[in-house]
């Protein structure tokens, strides 16, 4: 079987097993109609956020066609409101929406590009004191 890749954003997440990551979801993708299938392992899959995945097609008795995930990464999104969701979906332990909310209130749409080349701001920020060390460090990790 030869490997696909597949980008699109993730509409709804049907099945969810936080044991083993295994998940079962739902993607639009750009200039398709409807939604394709996507099974796999993929922890911190939630939707609206816009994911890369490399797998193949396979066709399920009872489910039908869907995609067999075997690699992904989240691409990143550009619009706050996006980013928000996305920096709360779990990617970084100990960020959930008012936090995501505050940074990106207080950055704009550059935060995730302070995130990967000025970290060290994050220190501008008042009220995030520790946690910026921390998130800082999640991001290094995510982002290798």
């Amino acid at each position: 079987m030869s490997q696909e890749t597949l980008s699109g954003k993730i509409v709804r997440v049907t099945y969810h097993n936080t044991d083993n990551y295994f998940t079962v979801a739902k993607i639009e993708k750009p200039k398709h109609k409807g939604e394709i299938a996507i099974v796999g392992t993929m922890p911190f899959v939630q939707s609206g956020l816009m994911v890369e995945l490399v797998g193949s097609w396979t066709v399920d008795p009872r489910h039908g066609k869907q995609f067999q995930v075997a690699k992904y990464k989240y691409k990143l999104p550009e619009d706050p409101e996006s980013i928000v969701q996305f920096l709360s979906s779990g990617v970084i332990p100990g960020v959930g929406a008012k936090t995501a909310r505050k940074m990106v209130d207080y950055f704009g749409p550059k935060l995730l590009e302070i995130l990967d080349n000025e970290p060290q701001r994050l220190h501008e920020m008042q009220g995030l004191g520790k946690k910026a060390e921390s998130i800082h460090e999640a991001w290094s990790a995510h982002s290798q």
